[in-house]
Parts: C-alpha cells; sequence; structure tokens
C-alpha cells in the first residue's frame, strides 16, 4: 500500500425511484477532468455514455448504473458532485427587468433534498373501462435517444414511458409488444390519453429546482427554474 495515497471516504445513498441504497465514492481528480471534457460536448448521447462510466467508476457495490431509471442517474450524480467538487454552483442567468447577466447561486443540497421529497406517483393508468397501461420513469438507456427527439414527436416519446399494457384478462409488458403493435397501440391513443400519461409522468422525481436571484445591474429580485443534467456539472 503506498502510504502517500490519501484514503478516500465512502459513502452510501438511497434512491427516490428505484429506493435502491448504493454504496459510493467522490469523483476524484483523474474523473473531474474527464467531466470539464464533457461539459463542452453537446452530443447528448456521448455526454450520457461516458457520464455512465465515470459514475460506475466511483460505485463501491454491485450496483449497475446502466440499469437506473434517468431520476436515480440525475439524483446519484449530484450526490456524488456534492461529495467531490462542493455545495453550490455558481450560474449566470438573463435578468428578466434589465435582460443582462447576472450570477445566482444554486444550492445542490436544496436539490437533492427536493428529489428526495418527491413521492413517486401511482403508476396505473385506466384509459379506458378495461385497458390501462402501467407507466415508468425514463429509462437512462433511453434517455439520450428521447432527448435527440423534437418536442412534438409525442407518439415516440410517449413509448419510452410505457412499461405494460392491460386488459381486465390479459398483461403485456411493452418491450416485448412487436414493433407493428406497439405502434398500433400508440396510434389509438386520443390527445387527452397522450396529456393524462405525461401529466402522471411528471410527477417522478426530476432534476429541477427554482433559483432566487437579484440582478447585480438594476436590483430586480427575480426568479428562474433550472432543470437538466447539463446546469448541474462542474
Amino acid at each position: 500500500m503506498n502510504k502517500f495515497v490519501v484514503p478516500t471516504p465512502e459513502f452510501s445513498l438511497k434512491l427516490p425511484v428505484s429506493g435502491k441504497v448504493v454504496r459510493y465514492r467522490p469523483f476524484l481528480v483523474k474523473e473531474e477532468k474527464l467531466l470539464l471534457m464533457l461539459k463542452e460536448s453537446k452530443d447528448n448521447t456521448m455526454v450520457l455514455n461516458n457520464l455512465n462510466k465515470i459514475m460506475q467508476l466511483c460505485i463501491l457495490d454491485d450496483t449497475k448504473v446502466c440499469d437506473f431509471s434517468y431520476a436515480d442517474f440525475e439524483f446519484l450524480f449530484l450526490n456524488m458532485r456534492v461529495r467531490s467538487i462542493g455545495e453550490t454552483i455558481d450560474l449566470e442567468t438573463e435578468c428578466q427587468s434589465c435582460g443582462k447577466k447576472t450570477p445566482c447561486v444554486v444550492d445542490l443540497n436544496a436539490v437533492t433534498e427536493e428529489m428526495e421529497n418527491t413521492t413517486v406517483p401511482d403508476s396505473t393508468i385506466m384509459l379506458t373501462d378495461n385497458i390501462g397501461v402501467i407507466i415508468k420513469p425514463l429509462e437512462l438507456k433511453n434517455a439520450a435517444a428521447i432527448s435527440n427527439l423534437p418536442e412534438n414527436d409525442q407518439l415516440k416519446i410517449i413509448a419510452a414511458f410505457i412499461d405494460k399494457v392491460f386488459t381486465e384478462s390479459d398483461v403485456s409488458s411493452f418491450d416485448e409488444l412487436s414493433k407493428e403493435d406497439q405502434s398500433a397501440f400508440i396510434d389509438s391513443l386520443s390527445m387527452r390519453h397522450i396529456s393524462t400519461i405525461m401529466e402522471k409522468v411528471g410527477q417522478f422525481p426530476r432534476l429541477k429546482t427554482e433559483v432566487n436571484y437579484t440582478c447585480t445591474h438594476c436590483q430586480h429580485e427575480g426568479k428562474i427554474e433550472i432543470e437538466g443534467l447539463d446546469n448541474f456539472f462542474i
């Protein structure tokens, strides 16, 4: 054992969606360098794939990051960042009054606490009296593909959140249906069905917070909403 190697602390964390307890360590300098490189990339698929690999290096048990929901992935990343780099992030935002750039500070502990306190919704939705779906949070393996879809491509987006389809006498895993059957089911949904499903999906924990700021130019006091992993890097 090298006597000049600094011992690395270990932590445990309960994930908000799966409820699984994960043992992990903070990011080290070598991983922080990689995170800085990823921060500059605009390729969502490349960023998520590499972030997955970096976080897996920090896992101290048999947990596989690739099996996470995206919300659990975000939550674990944020906690690793807090333990490694610090509890706040300094950002700039455009003042809603004068339009000039002004600094604001994000309290990461408040963000993680908000995710922890979000109740996972009942996942069953009845579409008719005898046909329903069981929804699921966005899975990490689908996150990059979904982020690259246009917002108006609701049918492809909604397919990523359907876990099972059921009737009074049958339950089928949506992933195990043929592509033709999946498409037929999605195409049969009304806009009301889609709205109901997406409203329920929006109740799952996610990396999102509101931040108050005071403009350094005009002293306007405002509030902004910050969402998405790219806002919580280094």
